[in-house]
């Protein structure tokens, strides 16, 4: 259980709702987009959301051109959860079955769903015609990395009555939001759709003074609805959203965005246990974690040609959408395992990790072929193979980089060759192999004194083996990675 640090907490009961994100909607000029990335990468649960309502650009609850753009400036990475809300003529482009902005917004400003808010009060005029509702499921089909949410409620039944009737696309999901957006808290939260496949989430009336009392209801209500038939996963799985009650008046009569209120709800949900341990698990300081993340397969794998007669083997794990990471292994001469993967939640990264030149499952192998392995295998090959993989994946920037021991070292170098594809770098067990580290592992014998038994099986081990395999005739050369 990544709630309790105790694998074998899940097994006593079944495992219960989880949110999927806690929504802040109304993101505007009045905080500093750098602040709002800070916050996400202590909370990755948090998505923020952005009104866009063209008429009102620059108001309070709508950002201007200039602060969207330096949020793709500091979003460069993709990395922060995003939710576009559309409002007037930019949610009409949606239902006259134009899909250009949304595609524009998801590859400039790096958001994944949008909402579709076809009401009065967000300016909506067009009425909703079986002909609108097949051009939005065109808009759906268009843009198919993109989540859609639709409001559902009695005015906008009209879309997603008929949409849900003939089977919701697979990126589209519905907020259950009986105020229209107005603010209004429902006196009562409606069950899950019957559909257990479909997403969906929850809002109208939350904030800081009632969003522990009111998840504990939504918990209850989705808990009372589950069946065998319903998906274990998707089923269970719900998000919040919510805006007015996150405004603040400053002194000067100025409407701004609190992200004050905004951490009082990310304490409020974090005090439910379980609620935030499967889409994206709480930070250290709020959880005992001391176990890996559960195993998971990759999404692809293949083997990455790089010269000198080298194929490295490589594979993506995670979320195909995610922040991308990469894993570098030590050695030199180790190897990714599937433990490589669990570092990293996997809902939140794509997670790359590779066998380095000469390694595991790479090509040629030094167990089959030394002399093959160690050709062209020194620390600016491989430096140029990290980056050919970013590229061959179509990584713009990798969100981080984690490396330990020798894949420290290696991860240092990468980062001072190509510092604009970096954004983060974790390292443990550094060792740089300067001279004064190379002297205390193998040759002045200080390492040995920690722990004399191991050294002795490991000095066992490299008599009987290397040191056997040359004496044989059986190859030979410098390091195999350098």
């Amino acid at each position: 259980s990544l709630t309790t640090g105790n694998p074998s907490a899940s097994t006593a009961t079944a495992p219960g709702p989880t949110l999927r994100a806690l929504g802040f909607c109304g993101v505007d000029d009045s905080v500093a987009p750098e602040l709002l990335a800070a916050i996400s990468t202590r909370y990755p649960f948090i998505e923020w959301g952005i009104l866009f309502r063209p008429e009102k650009g620059g108001q309070p609850r709508f950002p201007s051109e200039g602060w969207l753009q330096g949020l793709q400036d500091v979003n460069e990475s993709k990395s922060l959860r995003l939710a576009g809300h559309l409002c007037s003529s930019s949610c009409e482009q949606v239902l006259r079955g134009d899909a250009s902005f949304v595609a524009k917004i998801h590859r400039d400003l790096g958001i994944n769903r949008v909402q579709i808010n076809a009401t009065k009060a967000n300016n909506v005029q067009m009425a909703i015609t079986p002909a609108v509702v097949s051009s939005v499921r065109e808009v759906m089909a268009a843009v198919p990395a993109v989540e859609f949410i639709l409001q559902r409620n009695e005015e906008t039944r009209p879309l997603w009555e008929p949409l849900l009737e003939a089977g919701l696309p697979p990126n589209a999901a519905l907020l259950f939001d009986d105020s229209v957006g107005t603010g209004v808290l429902a006196k009562a939260w409606p069950p899950p759709p019957e559909d257990g496949a479909v997403k969906f989430g929850y809002a109208g009336g939350l904030g800081p003074l009632n969003l522990r009392e009111q998840l504990g209801r939504m918990v209850a209500v989705v808990t009372a609805s589950s069946s065998p038939t319903k998906s274990a996963g998707e089923a269970k799985a719900f998000w919040v959203d919510m805006e007015s009650s996150l405004r603040t008046a400053l002194a000067d009569g100025a409407d701004s965005f609190d992200v004050g209120k905004c951490m009082a709800c990310v304490r409020q949900a974090l005090e439910l246990p379980g609620l935030l341990s499967a889409s994206a698990p709480a930070p250290a300081s709020h959880q005992a974690m001391r176990t890996l993340y559960p195993p998971i397969e990759p999404l692809e794998s293949g083997f990455l040609p790089v010269g000198d007669g080298h194929e490295i083997y490589y594979e993506v794990c995670g979320t195909a959408e995610g922040a991308p990471a990469l894993f570098l292994h030590g050695g030199p001469g180790g190897g990714c395992s599937e433990d490589s993967r669990r570092f990293f939640d996997p809902a939140f990264y794509r997670i790359v990790c590779f066998d380095q030149r000469g390694c595991n499952r790479s090509r040629p192998n030094a167990a089959d072929d030394w002399a093959a392995s160690i050709k062209g295998n020194d620390t600016a090959s491989l430096v140029q193979d990290c980056d050919l993989l970013r590229k061959h994946l179509k990584v713009k920037k990798w969100h981080l980089v984690l490396g330990g021991s020798w894949g420290s070292t290696l991860a240092l170098a990468y980062a001072q060759a190509h510092p604009g594809f970096v954004g983060r770098l974790l390292l443990r067990g550094v060792f740089l192999f300067s001279p004064q580290e190379v002297d205390y592992l193998f040759q002045s014998g200080e390492a040995a004194a920690h722990h004399p038994e191991a050294w002795e099986g490991f000095e066992t081990h490299i008599r009987d083996t290397c040191l056997g395999r040359r004496t044989q005739g059986g190859g030979g050369g410098g390091g195999g990675g350098g």
